[in-house]
């Protein structure tokens, strides 16, 4: 489409008319003397810019040999909107199935955070379970060595030789080591 006519166009744009009539367009009736509407060239003037604007804006260069040029811009427009409508159902999808794998993932995580802190309780009453035990262990062998070295110095207080009170004096002195210990391990 171009600004092309038969004969007589103007080199510039009609002005609009002075007194308009705004309404419909009507047929007229001649038996009351009433005229039909009259378009005027304002009239197609309006018409022909509107139809430029759209093949124009669509990036196309008027062409008055091509009577198709808005059928066609049209069927672009419509077909970019069934893509648009694809793209769009494409998306929706694919942001519902990553909705439903991250709900998945966080779903294992929790299961996989509820295991790791059940072993982890599990491991940690373990842990206090020997704990008591080694203290136990620590406290019998403490025992044991008091135990021993109190017949030890017995055994050389009965002897009563010189050696044997020096020997007597450092097993009491381990023996009161021994004791401190075993108080502290207590507490």
């Amino acid at each position: 489409m171009k600004r092309l006519y038969y004969a007589d166009a103007s080199p510039t744009p009609p002005s609009p008319p002075q007194n308009p009539s705004y309404g419909y367009p009507q047929d007229g009736d001649r038996s009351i003397g009433k005229l039909p509407t009259t378009l005027g060239a304002y009239w197609h003037h309006m018409i022909t810019e509107e139809f430029m604007a759209v093949i124009e804006g669509a990036g196309l260069e008027p062409d008055e040999n091509n009577l198709h040029q808005l059928a066609d811009i049209f069927e672009d427009f419509r077909s970019r909107a069934t893509a648009s409508e694809q793209y769009k159902l494409a998306a929706e999808a694919a942001a519902n199935r990553a909705e439903a794998s991250a709900n998945g993932v966080v779903t294992e995580t929790a299961a996989k955070i509820l295991e790791i802190q059940q072993a982890g309780n599990t491991q940690i009453a373990a842990i206090e379970a020997k704990e008591s035990d080694v203290q136990d262990d620590i406290a019998s062998a403490l025992q044991q060595m008091e135990s021993a070295l109190s017949d030890y110095i017995d055994q050389l207080q009965a002897e009563g030789s010189s050696q044997s009170v020096a020997v007597v004096q450092q097993a009491q002195s381990l023996l009161a080591q021994i004791q401190s210990y075993a108080s502290q391990a207590q507490s």
